[in-house]
């Protein structure tokens, strides 16, 4: 037609998951490439053949929000993704990239080009949420709905509810899951992306809960993540 085509394709992966697509033009060409599920070899480490990328939210001269005092949500976005990060590339034989690993400012078009370029199976963007003080719970974002964003915000979200009661005995608000365009979860429906509130930093209550590495609600926090990870993957 004047307006273009609509092309169907159906295609033999020999019983292979797909695990997302992306579409590029170039040159008057269209390119489709299909990510395969990762392979797993090796039952004592689990993640081994697998890549992450953490995106710590805020950083720099962008603290987020702010709790009832430090440390605020940057700070402690931070230490939940080295937290995981550490578990990964430890006892679980995997890969982890992180946007940032200091207090710096990093922009969101970049964490986004990250997303892409690092190539991971999984992208979690991980922030804590803020309102009014009061306002409680657990969400969790995704954009694509083609790919396997929204599968992995399932899985995450319900191990987050999890892992908060089991390890920190905390029984956290299910505010579910939900579909926004937020910049860094954009990059491409080839990379199951999700962006993670995990408490509000502003409710006392929610904040004392994972204000040190050492309480069982901040371990449940890092853990909730992980657990959504291997859920994911099918380990």
């Amino acid at each position: 037609t004047e307006k273009g085509a609509e092309i169907t394709f159906d295609i033999d992966t020999n019983n292979r998951i797909l695990w997302g697509y992306d579409l590029k033009t170039e040159e008057g060409k269209v390119t489709l490439y299909l990510n395969n599920a990762p392979r797993h070899t090796d039952s004592d480490k689990p993640l081994e053949n697998v890549t992450v990328v953490l995106d710590p939210g805020h950083g720099g001269t962008d603290p987020g929000a702010s709790g009832p005092s430090a440390p605020h949500e940057a700070e402690l976005c931070l230490r939940c993704a080295t937290e995981i990060k550490n578990t990964i590339t430890g006892k679980l034989g995997g890969r982890c990239n992180m946007t940032r690993t200091g207090n710096s400012t990093v922009s969101l078009s970049y964490r986004r080009s990250l997303s892409v370029s690092w190539d991971p199976y999984i992208f979690n963007s991980i922030h804590l949420n803020a309102f009014n003080g009061s306002a409680h719970g657990t969400e969790t974002w995704y954009y694509f709905s083609a790919g396997n964003s929204y599968r992995l915000a399932q899985k995450v979200q319900s191990q987050l509810l999890t892992q908060f009661k089991r390890l920190g005995n905390y029984s956290t608000t299910n505010r579910g899951v939900k579909q926004n365009g937020w910049t860094v979860i954009t990059g491409s429906s080839n990379v199951p992306a999700v962006l993670t509130e995990g408490l509000f930093v502003d409710n006392r209550t929610e904040w004392d809960i994972i204000n040190s590495n050492s309480k069982g609600g901040f371990k449940g926090w890092a853990m909730g993540h992980l657990m959504g990870f291997r859920d994911h993957l099918s380990l």
